[in-house]
């Protein structure tokens, strides 16, 4: 079994209605279970030296041997939650009996068997083959199948237990199943368990309104209204997630990337210029006026070729800004065309002659 569930008690056994197999099986499972407590704990191990854990197994062995089943199996839930073995899930399984939750016991008696902490005994074994045997006359198996995916089950409100046979197991009794999924309209169903076996169809109503039972449908774009045109008078909604770098044009993107080009030029124009001063005022300690020694010219040399340097690197630099301008300008979007444009006019000064740009952008 799959699904791990604590047994409830349903109703407090009453000795004289069992057969007399079952009493004397129940009989003889009494009288394992009155051992002393120390039977929980005959493998050495330190958790099973836990006070905790002794006292819990020691009073669920006290109120099971007085019928006090319920209460029995809450010490020796406490017991297993203490220290997890498999004596412990054998005594739930015997306490689920004794209170007729068929399921439970089923569900213990198995895990009982597969637990390696502490291992049943061989007897032990017979005695949980026997439990299993004798609950399973008594469970009802519901074979489910599912018209609805997805949808999940509940037996009285609780998740309920599943076979390796994917059943649905049910103590003796009616019980409500319910069934839920998403977007479905949740449905229940009252079955009366007796033991014989049954089929059932999990098979939901969509909700009103829902899409759980269509595929998904592509969006559509949504059309204008056509009987208002000054709805189109607005300005059109714009991307807020769009940056400013995605309104330049191709022109205006070299453009600034010539601008980038200028302002390395004039970086470089002024490390050299500096570095051509330094190397100038480190030749005069060799040179009187213009004659020097042979490291006086070396470094006046340097100073030369490093203004050399500096001077094509601002000249480079002023014709990438002006070309990066022009450029930027001139690739900026205009509402019309013929007035977009680049004029440049020959000026002559005073001081000077030189271009005029003018036009518009």
């Amino acid at each position: 079994m799959r699904h791990y569930n604590s047994c409830a008690p349903r109703v407090k056994i009453e000795w004289m209605h069992h057969s007399p197999a079952r009493f004397a099986c129940l009989a003889a499972v009494t009288s394992v279970l009155a051992w002393p407590a120390s039977f929980a704990r005959a493998e050495p191990d330190a958790r099973a030296d836990d006070p905790k854990y002794i006292e819990f197994v020691d009073r669920g062995l006290q109120e099971y041997n007085a019928g006090n089943y319920p209460e029995a199996r809450t010490f020796f839930l406490r017991a297993h939650e203490t220290y997890p073995n498999a004596r412990t899930l054998r005594s739930l399984a015997v306490t689920c009996y004794a209170l007729r939750d068929y399921v439970s016991a089923m569900t213990h008696a198995q895990l009982a068997m597969q637990s390696t902490v502490r291992p049943l005994t061989p007897s032990m074994r017979t005695e949980m083959e026997k439990i299993l045997s004798d609950s399973g006359e008594f469970v009802t198996r519901v074979r489910v199948t599912y018209a609805t995916q997805d949808a999940k089950l509940r037996v009285d409100g609780q998740p309920g237990v599943i076979d390796d046979d994917h059943r649905l197991l049910l103590n003796p009794g009616t019980h409500e199943i319910s069934a839920a999924a998403d977007g479905y309209e949740p449905r229940s169903w009252s079955v009366n368990a007796n033991g014989t076996a049954m089929d059932l169809e999990v098979r939901l109503d969509a909700k009103s309104g829902a899409l759980a039972s269509q595929p998904p449908q592509t969006p559509q774009r949504p059309q204008p209204p056509e009987t208002d045109p000054s709805l189109f008078a607005s300005t059109p909604p714009t991307d807020e997630s769009q940056s400013w770098w995605d309104d330049l044009s191709t022109t205006q993107v070299i453009g600034l990337g010539c601008g980038v080009g200028a302002v390395v030029g004039v970086g470089t124009g002024i490390v050299f210029s500096v570095l051509a001063v330094n190397a100038n005022q480190a030749s005069a300690e060799h040179c009187d006026g213009n004659s020097c020694d042979a490291a006086g010219v070396k470094q006046r040399d340097t100073a030369a070729t490093r203004a050399d340097v500096a001077t094509v690197s601002f000249i480079a630099a002023g014709a990438l800004a002006a070309t990066g301008i022009t450029l930027f300008f001139a690739g900026a979007p205009s509402s019309s065309p013929e007035e977009r444009g680049l004029r440049i006019t020959p000026a002559v000064a005073r001081t000077g002659v030189g271009v005029e740009l003018s036009g518009g952008f």
